[in-house]
């Protein structure tokens, strides 16, 4: 039951839950609030910017002192595709083909073999690197259930931005 003070001044609770989120969310951004990537291995599928290369198993650790956008994705997945699409590659192509600073991987979920990854790499022209979640270490440490997910991990590797769903902007400083 709500006090009878607050149900005669429904403006002055609005007004202070609203000062209440506004200072929590200030405060986790001030003390660090962000987690902890956790770390992963995947296998690459080789293939980056029309090239082929050798297939490699890749860690999380070996883009430190970089800006990761983490791709959490499935082949089949048609949502995935858009984010790819619509998002990730006008922004690989744009900003970070070349860059030292920024990094996209796209990391199947879904345990998609490297060859069905690659395929879809040069159908869609998708030239960033694209990994398979070895022992499913990545769908269970970015609690990557639903699909697709773009988690965007810092130079010191904490996440500061997760977003489920399709996204059409990824702010990457």
């Amino acid at each position: 039951m709500v006090p009878r003070f607050f149900q005669r001044n429904r403006v002055l609770l609005t007004v202070g839950v609203a000062v209440l989120l506004i200072a929590g969310t200030l405060v986790m951004m001030l003390t660090g609030g962000s987690e902890e990537a956790a770390e992963f291995s995947a296998t690459s599928t080789g293939y980056v910017d029309g090239v082929d290369g050798n297939r490699e198993t890749i860690l999380l650790s070996d883009y430190r002192g970089q800006v990761v956008v983490l791709d959490l994705m499935a082949e089949w997945c048609g949502p995935c595709k858009k984010v790819a699409s619509d998002t990730l590659k006008p922004l690989y192509e744009r900003e970070y083909r070349d860059s030292d600073e920024v990094i996209i991987i796209s990391v199947s979920v879904a345990g998609d073999s490297p060859g069905l990854l690659e395929d879809m790499q040069r159908e869609y022209g998708y030239d960033w690197l694209h990994v398979t979640d070895n022992d499913d270490e990545v769908i269970t440490g970015y609690n990557a259930q639903q699909i697709p997910k773009v988690v965007v991990i810092d130079q010191q590797g904490r996440i500061t931005f997760p977003a489920l769903g399709i996204v059409k902007h990824c702010l990457v400083y």
